[in-house]
């Protein structure tokens, strides 16, 4: 009776340890999978918009041609869409840079190589705009955005979709392992209380 009790204690110590110990491995796989999954693809999405943004900024900046029969219904200077293009370029440069400092595994660091490659030519081609709409040449502003923004844009798009790809696959990897972990731990509860 005796050996019965202390071996049901013993049982009782192992199940609390192993509870402790998986409630401990939640909050690890919990921290990784923010880290490696949420805190990435929010600044790929900040990237992502803020690129989108510019190139909505730069179309704006279109309608301040004089010629233009929307240019009487922008009540400020086509600067302020220049102006916004800028702290765009600036936050998406630093959201990078973030980026850059968060975990990578080797497919999402050749994906940023690839972005990074498309991105200098969207920038060349927003900055060649820029220029163009200081100088009211619209129309060179206007063929800019067709043969140089929109083609970067959309293989910018295509990287960041692949980087967004990337890094949902690496969370359901993470998720996958701490799943198959947290199975194991139960199995072997089930086991310690079928003894």
């Amino acid at each position: 009776m005796k050996l019965t009790c202390s071996f049901i204690a013993m049982i009782g110590v192992f199940l609390a340890v192993l509870g402790i110990y998986g409630m401990g491995n939640l909050e690890e796989n919990t921290a990784v999978l923010n880290e490696e999954a949420v805190v990435p693809l929010r600044t790929v999405s900040v990237i992502f918009r803020k690129m989108t943004e510019n190139r909505s900024q730069i179309m704006l900046a279109l309608q301040h041609d004089p010629r233009s029969e929307y240019s009487s219904l922008h009540d400020h200077p086509v600067s302020t869409h220049l102006e916004a293009i800028e702290k765009n370029a600036e936050e998406i440069s630093a959201a990078f840079k973030e980026y850059h400092s968060i975990h990578q595994t080797p497919e999402q660091a050749e994906i940023a190589r690839r972005f990074e490659k498309s991105r200098d030519k969207y920038v060349a081609g927003l900055r060649q705009a820029m220029e163009s709409v200081r100088n009211e040449d619209f129309g060179a502003a206007s063929k800019t955005l067709m043969t140089v923004i929109n083609p970067a844009f959309a293989e910018v798009t295509k990287e960041l979709e692949s980087l967004m790809n990337s890094i949902e696959k690496e969370a359901n990897n993470i998720s996958t392992s701490a799943n198959d972990h947290y199975n194991q731990l139960r199995t072997i509860a089930i086991g310690a209380l079928i003894l």
